[in-house]
């Protein structure tokens, strides 16, 4: 997903940074907008993942956080993974039970 982002490692940890930054604010807003397990909170999730952990592998290398300030970050970026993938389960589960009652699917919707 992030294959564009160039060799030069200060414009790409300012994009990586730029990425994870949009995420934790979009994240807030959902949080009003939609509390709880939704689609869109699951989206953001694994959108902030790959940057989160890239970030974090970086940050080491640079020696500016230690080894455990790292495994700590790398922990809490799989906890929000596990939770991105209960986000996507739970809207794949309601859109099957909508389908099966004759509703209309989510996706299915004309805007």
């Amino acid at each position: 997903m992030y294959s564009f982002l160039s060799r030069d490692l200060p414009s790409q940890r300012r994009l990586l940074e730029r990425v994870a930054s949009l995420c934790r604010d979009l994240l807030s807003v959902v949080e009003v907008l939609e509390p709880g397990l939704s689609l869109n909170r699951g989206r953001l999730l694994r959108q902030m993942h790959l940057p989160r952990l890239r970030l974090a592998k970086e940050r080491l290398r640079a020696r500016e956080v230690d080894k455990a300030e790292f495994l700590e970050e790398t922990r809490l970026a799989v906890e929000d993974m596990k939770l991105a993938v209960r986000c996507l389960e739970d809207f794949g589960g309601r859109e099957k039970k909508k389908g099966e009652e004759g509703e209309e699917a989510p996706h299915e919707r004309m805007f």
